[in-house]
């Protein structure tokens, strides 16, 4: 009988579960830290309107994350790339939440 291997080749399914597992809690963990990162950029006098995901090259597996805000000067924009949908995702929440995002003025916005 052939054994289930999971992804590290090592046969064992539940280590493989328990990675996964870890994966999970670590992307909830960042969805829920962006969530309140959302109220505090408020309280600084960001306010965030819209995150987008924008697949920049399907053969690369190459991702946009694009988070527009309004401020009390007008609206601005901030990029955020990666290499899957979830890990650009996830560290643009962890950019926003650490505040090394940077914004500028969103010329599509007038």
């Amino acid at each position: 009988m052939a054994s289930r291997k999971d992804s590290t080749g090592s046969g064992n399914p539940a280590r493989h579960n328990i990675s996964l597992d870890k994966q999970l809690i670590g992307y909830g963990t960042a969805l829920v830290r962006g969530s309140n990162a959302i109220g505090t950029n408020a309280e600084r006098g960001i306010f965030i309107k819209a995150f987008r995901l924008v697949l920049k090259d399907p053969d690369l597996d190459e991702w946009l994350v694009v988070i527009t805000a309004s401020t009390e000067n007008g609206q601005i924009v901030a990029f955020h790339g990666g290499t899957s949908m979830i890990e650009a995702f996830t560290s643009a929440l962890n950019r926003l939440v650490n505040g090394s995002l940077k914004w500028k003025e969103d010329e599509y916005a007038r």
